[in-house]
């Protein structure tokens, strides 16, 4: 049986009608830790509020 934390399948995210993500596969497995990484507003807890 497999824990799964988090799962997205074809996730897309726009802003202002311009596409800024599309088609993201995200597996995260209990007890795994995953990082996030890019500059000062650039979307990474969007992305986490659209994904849950």
């Amino acid at each position: 049986m497999e824990n799964i934390a988090l799962k997205t399948q074809h996730l897309g995210l726009a802003h202002d009608g311009k596409s800024i993500i599309s088609g993201l596969n995200l597996l995260i497995h209990t007890g795994e830790i995953t990082a996030l990484i890019d500059p000062n507003g650039c979307g990474k807890s969007t992305l986490l509020r659209r994904a849950v």
